[in-house]
């Protein structure tokens, strides 16, 4: 369950962060061809942006740590135990 939990919400900040890189990609190309954001608010975008793309990482690094420790498991012979 808990492993089905991370896995959706890791689904769930990636399109998150998707849909927040198009958005300022297309403020930023705006900004260098005039009229956009102002520069607090893009600011604050792009705050939000790392803080999206941060929590992605964590997920992403949960899950591959879960796979590192099974793998770890493996050589010690805790592998073998599981499956029987």
């Amino acid at each position: 369950m808990a492993k089905n939990f991370v896995d959706i919400i890791n689904v769930v900040g990636k399109i998150i962060f998707y849909i927040l890189a198009i958005i300022l990609l297309y403020q930023i190309l705006r900004a260098i061809l005039g009229g956009t954001w102002s520069t607090e608010d893009m600011i604050i975008a792009l705050v939000i942006f790392n803080l999206t793309a941060t929590l992605t990482l964590f997920g992403l690094i949960y899950k591959l740590n879960a796979k590192i420790s099974d793998h770890i498991g493996w050589h010690r012979g805790l592998g073998n135990a599981k499956k029987k």
